[in-house]
């Protein structure tokens, strides 16, 4: 005779709930010691059945960091090797540096360098978009693109950096750094699927003059072509 389906219900919520119960039982709570959260777990934490003996972070008190301070005054493990014991220990200030910031420029995209004009304004390259003065009233220009070895609507095209020449004022020359797919790599798109075979970038050094109008760059020479740099 089978049981009426509201009776094997309440038996099957008995079995889960003496089940749950069980894995409760089964698991103890390991109270840890004061500190020992410092690895992501809390001062309790849940050992399951089996893994008692797993060792469980130190707790860091102040007896632990004092010997971890001395441990890092006696090895000094930076790298490259310092010459001497405590050369890249630089000692605490007696009194912390009192500072403000203040923002001058807002409104660029992912920015990697900045360099100043002659004349006070800044020129940054944006490793997207090209490369914009900023007047010194902050207000930023419009990309310069024309003229430049890049098409940022490709993959793989960065402007990194872009640095005026210490005759600028009388040449207008600017020095820049780039990268770039190689010739094989094609037509190479914007989307992934437009670039089905992985090619290292190639990083190059050019130079260029900035037109009188600042809306494009001219005369631009190779100057350097290294193969190999990882995309």
């Amino acid at each position: 005779m089978r049981a009426p389906s509201s009776v094997r219900a309440c038996l099957l919520g008995s079995a889960i709930a003496a089940l749950i119960a069980a894995t409760a039982a089964a698991q103890t709570i390991q109270r840890l010691p004061e500190g020992a959260g410092a690895l992501g777990k809390g001062p309790d934490a849940i050992v399951l059945p089996g893994y008692a003996d797993a060792p469980r972070p130190p707790a860091f008190d102040e007896a632990k960091r004092r010997e971890v301070l001395q441990q890092s005054t006696l090895v000094d493990d930076a790298v490259p090797q310092p010459a001497f014991l405590g050369q890249t220990r630089a000692p605490k200030p007696a009194k912390p540096s009192q500072y403000r910031y203040e923002v001058a420029v807002d409104g660029i995209d992912n920015p990697w360098s900045l360099a100043f004009l002659p004349d006070g304004r800044m020129l940054v390259s944006e490793t997207n978009r090209g490369l914009v003065i900023i007047g010194r009233d902050g207000k930023v220009g419009e990309p310069i693109t024309k003229g430049l070895p890049l098409d940022f609507s490709k993959r793989g095209q960065e402007l990194l950096d872009s640095v005026p020449d210490r005759d600028f004022a009388r040449n207008r020359t600017v020095y820049l750094l780039f990268r770039k797919p190689p010739p094989e790599a094609g037509d190479v798109g914007k989307n992934e699927e437009d670039f089905p075979v992985h090619y290292p970038q190639i990083e190059m050094a050019g130079s260029a003059q900035l037109a009188k109008d600042e809306k494009s760059v001219t005369n631009f020479k190779l100057l350097l072509n290294v193969q190999g740099i990882e995309g």
